[in-house]
């Protein structure tokens, strides 16, 4: 319960300092400055989060989905292949960003312009494939195989995220679509 109320406070501060991080830019805001957006001290910043960066990404990652939630509530469909069921749970950040695609696009775009925030982007995604492996592996037939899969999976959804990014003539559905339907021919003999 703790732990839930605590990420709460997080997002909840983060999603306050965020547009000064997305109209000013990550090297120009301080930390106090932040903190003082959101209400709080500068120490009560560095008790919640241990950089800037993470305070970005906590907020890019707050208005995201909990991927391991939906596959958790996900029932296998007969014949469906792994990669498959996690394109179905995939489209809970389809709906998303299509909910606020500008706005997606925006937080996106300063995540991947600056090296700091890429970083801090690739811990989070750390734990996230560690989260949704585990809610995997309930029907894989180890966590090895669970892994492996949902590191191909995200791996293909930021594929489809970068090419949605590059072009304004595909959605971000058709994107995820496209890439995971290349991945599947990976499998198809020559």
């Amino acid at each position: 319960m703790r732990t839930r109320v605590r990420a709460k406070m997080r997002s909840e501060l983060a999603l306050q300092m965020y547009p000064l991080f997305a109209e000013q830019g990550i090297e120009t805001v301080t930390a106090e400055q932040a903190a003082k957006e959101a209400g709080i001290s500068r120490a009560t910043f560095f008790r919640y989060f241990s950089s800037k960066e993470e305070a970005v990404v906590t907020a890019v990652h707050a208005v995201g989905t909990d991927l391991a939630s939906v596959m958790e509530k996900l029932e296998p469909r007969s014949g469906e292949s792994i990669l498959e069921m996690l394109r179905r749970c995939f489209e809970a950040s389809v709906i998303a960003v299509e909910a606020d695609a500008s706005a997606v696009r925006g937080r996106t775009q300063l995540v991947l312009s600056s090296p700091s925030l890429r970083a801090a982007w690739s811990m989070q995604r750390s734990e996230t494939e560690k989260s949704l492996a585990e809610a995997l592996n309930e029907h894989c037939e180890n966590l090895r195989l669970a892994r492996t899969a949902t590191v191909i999976a995200l791996t293909l959804h930021e594929h489809a995220l970068v090419r949605w990014l590059e072009s304004e003539d595909i959605s971000f559905r058709d994107a995820l679509d496209e890439s995971f339907d290349y991945a599947a021919m990976l499998d198809t003999p020559r």
